[in-house]
């Protein structure tokens, strides 16, 4: 069965269980300074980049935006029972507008989102 910090880590599996991103590629595996392509339901393809990396743990990545960067945050923060946390933020001169604009989508859609993750991760991976 497919961890999920397998299924995080492989952005081939993000289509699957992120409600927000179509496909997502990278040249290869994750892990530190891993750069590479999201592409949303709506909008254009963004560059994202692993800025931080503990293998098994945690990583976070960020992708640029007019102004400044969306980070995201995804650990594994305790193991019986496995538990799990999924952040978003914005950071930078505009990251108010940007929270205010695309941060009720991400409020509303992470729930949902985890909860496909854990369901996949359990069924095995994607079919």
């Amino acid at each position: 069965m497919p961890s999920i910090w397998h299924l995080w880590t492989d952005p081939d599996t993000w289509g699957a269980w992120d409600g927000g991103p179509i496909q997502a590629r990278a040249a290869t595996p994750l892990g530190p300074g891993v750069e590479g392509v999201v592409v949303p339901q709506a909008g254009p393809e963004a560059c994202f980049t692993i800025i931080n990396w503990q293998p098994q743990r945690s990583y976070r990545f960020a992708t640029r935006l007019p102004l400044a960067r969306l980070i995201v945050d995804r650990a594994v923060v305790g193991e019986c029972p496995v538990t799990i946390r999924h952040t978003v933020w914005f950071e930078g001169l505009l990251a108010p507008l940007w929270s205010a604009i695309l941060g009720p989508g991400f409020r509303r859609a992470l729930p949902s989102t985890l909860t496909r993750l854990v369901a996949l991760a359990e069924m095995g991976g994607p079919q």
